[in-house]
């Protein structure tokens, strides 16, 4: 296991020098395509990483935070769901999945999230603040307390969702009432 360790402007896009991670740094590194299969984070931190396409089957993501990341493509949905925790700001997640996740209390801050997939999700508490979310899919997601102040393109729908309690912006009525034609002004 490999503690407490700051990594700067690597590239580990062949491999990573142990499979266990915790209270790590990552600042400016490359993951493009990586496999992450069975490997541990716990605790760590990534400035400005590059994770598009990284696999990550079986991987344990415990208290990680992503910010200002690229992670293009990746399937969130793949990871290890026993006591899944992490956050993203300022990072673009375009193009991912999260299906089926049960991830409460997530932060997606000032991310692009074009095309991601949260079907079937239990996202109850998280915040989705000043997030792009053009194209992304909410079906049978829990959205219960959720924040969507500030984000934009989303188009979620109160029949097929849960959104007791969510926040959303007076300029979101339009992706909340898409399905029933209704036009806002």
């Amino acid at each position: 296991m490999t503690e407490a360790k700051r990594f700067e402007k690597e590239d580990f896009k062949d491999g990573m020098p142990d499979n266990s991670f915790e209270s790590c740094t990552f600042h400016s590194c490359t993951f493009t395509g990586a496999n992450l299969r069975q490997h541990k984070f716990v605790d760590c931190e990534f400035h400005d990483c590059e994770l598009s396409n990284v696999l990550l089957t079986g991987a344990v993501l415990q208290g990680v935070s992503f910010v200002g990341c690229r992670m293009l493509g990746v399937h969130f949905e793949t990871l290890n769901n026993i006591l899944l925790s992490f956050s993203f700001a300022k990072s673009a997640l375009d193009y991912s999945m999260f299906q089926g996740l049960q991830i409460h209390k997530t932060s997606f801050v000032d991310c692009s999230m074009r095309e991601v997939d949260f079907s079937d999700s239990d996202l109850a508490g998280s915040s989705f603040r000043d997030s792009q979310l053009t194209g992304s899919t909410f079906d049978n997601t829990s959205l219960i307390k959720c924040d969507f102040r500030g984000a934009q393109g989303y188009i979620v729908s109160p029949v097929n969702n849960r959104i007791k309690k969510a926040i959303f912006d007076r300029e979101g009525l339009e992706g909340l009432l898409a399905e029933f034609g209704i036009e806002v002004e």
